[in-house]
């Protein structure tokens, strides 16, 4: 277990930061959170592969990743283009795009970069960030059952408080 685990400094703030974005990323009113922890990850990434000087070539030497990655930026410029040109309404498309198109791009070109430290470069361990991923998962699936009961339980609370056990379905139950 401590094998796993044998990290530095940045290797910790990374894979914390990792760790806490997959935490809230489905948390809803969290989006400012969300967007300042992936920047600040996406920065942290960025100067982390430059000081490493982790080569990109054995990434793209993959032609069936290569071949994807073509595919990927064909797709967001025909919808760029789509969204300018073609649109009704410019400015809804635009905001859409950004949205549902590029917050997705950064958020895989984290993935791959931190793919890329752990296969590559060896940063740290491909289980680390497994183990880590699906601990992350895992804590967010409790927090979310634990939401969810809290909020029955009030609205259970609120339904009897206003429901009157002497007349309940035309039923007294007074003796």
């Amino acid at each position: 277990m401590n094998k796993v685990f044998n990290l530095n400094l940045m290797q910790v703030i990374i894979l914390s930061i990792f760790a806490l974005l997959i935490f809230i990323l489905n948390i809803p009113g969290t989006i400012a959170l969300r967007n300042i922890l992936a920047a600040s990850l996406l920065m942290i990434l960025i100067t982390y592969w430059f000081q490493a000087k982790i080569s990109i070539k054995p990434i793209l030497s993959n032609k069936f990743f290569r071949g994807n990655l073509v595919l990927l930026l064909v797709i967001t410029i025909y919808i760029f283009i789509h969204s300018i040109f073609i649109a009704d309404e410019v400015s809804w498309s635009l905001s859409q795009f950004r949205t549902q198109w590029v917050y997705p791009m950064i958020y895989f070109m984290m993935g791959i970069s931190l793919a890329s430290m752990a296969s590559i470069d060896k940063s740290f361990k491909v289980e680390t960030l497994i183990t880590l991923l699906f601990l992350s998962l895992f804590i967010h699936i409790i927090f979310i059952d634990v939401v969810v009961i809290y909020k029955e339980r009030c609205v259970v609370n609120l339904y009897f408080k206003y429901i009157d056990f002497n007349d309940y379905c035309g039923v007294s139950l007074e003796t």
